[in-house]
């Protein structure tokens, strides 16, 4: 593997991509950068394995418009045999993407921010970056869904095994609970005290193991659980804790996690703003709006 070189000192951010979800990346590059510190430089690149020309395009004349940005498409498919794992019906190869930033080929890189392509940002990317991890690899919001989930009778699998999350967290993740366990949606890595702490071979073995619920979410939180930050949830601001808000019975489930200013928004299951009504969705719809003004030329 040949390393990735940073492009200068900037700000690094990455996305992973299927082609056929770049049309809502573009949507989220479009507020981060809407949003971002304009003194600042930032790196961006999209991990993908099959993005077409005309998307590629499409993305990168997003970027073109902000002198500060160097957005770069790094194709990953010659290595991906490494994350096949069985993703089921909701997942694709992609989103196990973010693991290869453990690997060497981003040795040249200290620190990075990942986001997933289902978010909206609406606050300066940059101070995210510049959070002290005081030691910690990582950084990440603490998984509202999976609190909720203890709440009720809704089982997750390993393989056909139902489990309850509490269950399935203390006999599959063999964590200590589910208080420490975090959604990876929203990343801030150290990455050389991840590279430190763990292998890339040993996230591939953590990875095929077992059949994993949450894939590589459940093997960043196996190999990091006692060297995370736990970063509030304004970071990577859920919208089922909009949802659930809704809800009198339930109000009390997300009460702690509830924020009037939020700075990542991210659009987690199946419902997704552009193809259901969903909580949080007026955000989405505006800065697609937006964006799509700008490609017309009337912004």
């Amino acid at each position: 593997m040949e390393a990735i070189q940073p492009s200068f000192a900037p700000v690094n951010i990455c996305y992973a991509c299927s082609d056929s979800y770049t049309p809502y990346l573009g949507v989220s590059l479009y507020s981060l950068l809407r949003n971002a510190n304009p003194k600042r430089l930032y790196d961006i690149l999209v991990l993908h394995r099959e993005i077409q020309a005309s998307n590629r395009v499409m993305i990168r004349r997003i970027a073109r418009r902000y002198p500060n940005v160097k957005l770069r498409f790094v194709n990953l498919n010659r290595y991906d045999e490494a994350l096949r794992s069985d993703l089921g019906s909701y997942y694709t190869i992609e989103t196990n993407y973010r693991l290869f930033l453990l690997s060497e080929l981003f040795a040249s890189y200290r620190r990075m921010i990942y986001l997933d392509t289902d978010t909206v940002v609406t606050g300066d990317i940059s101070r995210l970056f510049d959070i002290p991890l005081e030691g910690c690899a990582l950084g990440a919001a603490p998984d509202v869904g999976v609190q909720i989930l203890k709440h009720t009778k809704r089982a997750v699998f390993c393989g056909n095994m139902p489990y309850n999350i509490t269950d399935y967290v203390k006999q599959v993740l063999h964590l200590p609970g589910t208080d420490g366990y975090f959604n990876a949606g929203v990343l801030l890595l150290d990455l050389a005290a991840c590279r430190e702490l763990v292998t890339f071979e040993q996230v591939c073995r953590t990875l095929h193991s077992n059949q994993l619920y949450y894939n590589d979410q459940d093997v960043l939180n196996i190999l990091f659980h006692e060297h995370v930050k736990l970063l509030d949830v304004s970071w990577n601001y859920t919208n089922n804790i909009a949802m659930e808000r809704r809800d009198p019975e339930r109000q009390a489930l997300v009460a702690p996690y509830l924020r009037d200013n939020y700075s990542v928004v991210h659009y987690i299951s199946a419902n997704k703003p552009w193809n259901a009504e969903v909580p949080l969705g007026e955000l989405y719809h505006k800065y697609q709006n937006e964006k799509e003004a700008y490609e017309n030329g009337k912004k």
